[in-house]
């Protein structure tokens, strides 16, 4: 939509009829009989020439979409997704997917082959664009996670392909820290090892998530009297957490005692657990579960402080 006098403003010679504001505007015209497709095929080889030919971006896979793209365009038997077009690779040679620029821009500034890391509590899944990885040079079909059975389901529609692991699959490796729990895993492509040299750039995209370790928490509960419990009858006591992964992180009850105030540290104390175990000196308490899962058991026989509630 530009034509006219270099020496204009650009808002002077852009054509408004002809040219958006923004480029994020797609056209669908119709076949126009009159246009000369050599003479046009000359103006676009133009963009090979100097000064364009010093360009880092080979235009021949978009001079070539000019000439026959469409929505239903297809290219390695398949069909195109909105953000592809096909192209060939050289001149008659192979064709394969390429990213409309329009759409590979914003990965492009970043150098991401996708979008971000998605973590769930023990999971994570990472897609990355078929067209940009084609760019790369690298298959989606030969790439795994660290456990080569862990292959990325396609998407046939937006050809995206998914990587998705938990913790305990796919050759996840779980670390910890004093403050957080990290999942990592690796997405690598098949590699022969009978192979002395390879002409391949080699895939080492490494993604992980991670969460805030369990705290060490201290709770408090009041037993009141009453007539639903007596004296020397059995209580249980179930304390459970809700979001952690049982694959990776256990619940422990290190002590519990009973005081006669409501402080933890005032008057009277008697221990029900200590380290982890029941008082050796009372019989009356057991344990169920304890540092086997997010949740543990335990219970006792009721009794009162003497001389006192």
């Amino acid at each position: 939509g530009l034509c006219g006098n270099s020496s204009r403003p650009l808002s002077g010679l852009r054509l408004s009829e002809h040219s958006s504001t923004s480029c994020e505007t797609q056209y669908s015209d119709t076949s126009d009989s009159t246009i000369n497709c050599t003479m046009v095929t000359e103006r676009c080889n133009l963009l090979k020439m100097v000064p364009f030919s010093s360009c880092n971006i080979d235009p021949t896979p978009y001079i070539n979409a000019c000439k026959i793209a469409s929505p239903d365009a297809f290219c390695q038997d398949q069909t195109c997704s909105d953000n592809e077009f096909c192209g060939e690779t050289t001149p008659g040679g192979e064709t394969r997917y390429f990213c409309w620029s329009i759409f590979a821009s914003t990965y492009r500034e970043i150098n991401a082959l996708g979008t971000p890391t998605v973590c769930s509590q023990n999971s994570a899944s990472l897609t990355l664009i078929c067209c940009l990885l084609a760019e790369k040079g690298f298959d989606y079909s030969a790439l795994h996670l660290r456990d080569p059975t862990c292959t990325g389901q396609v998407d046939e529609k937006t050809h995206m392909v998914t990587f998705s692991f938990n913790s305990n699959s796919c050759g996840t490796q779980v670390m910890t820290n004093s403050t957080q729990i990290i999942y990592k895993n690796t997405i690598m492509a098949q590699n022969s090892s009978s192979d002395i040299i390879t002409r391949q750039d080699q895939v080492h995209i490494d993604f992980s998530c991670i969460q805030t370790q369990p705290d060490l928490k201290t709770v408090a509960f009041r037993i009141r009297d009453s007539s639903v419990v007596q004296l020397n009858q059995k209580i249980w006591v179930e304390l459970a957490t809700d979001g952690l992964d049982a694959n990776v992180v256990s619940m422990v009850t290190e002590s519990c005692w009973a005081t006669n105030q409501a402080s933890p540290d005032g008057g009277l104390r008697y221990d029900l657990i200590l380290n982890s175990c029941p008082n050796a000196a009372d019989q009356t308490v057991t344990m169920q579960g304890n540092g086997q899962g997010t949740s543990n058991y335990f219970s006792f026989n009721m009794f009162q402080f003497s001389g006192s509630s």
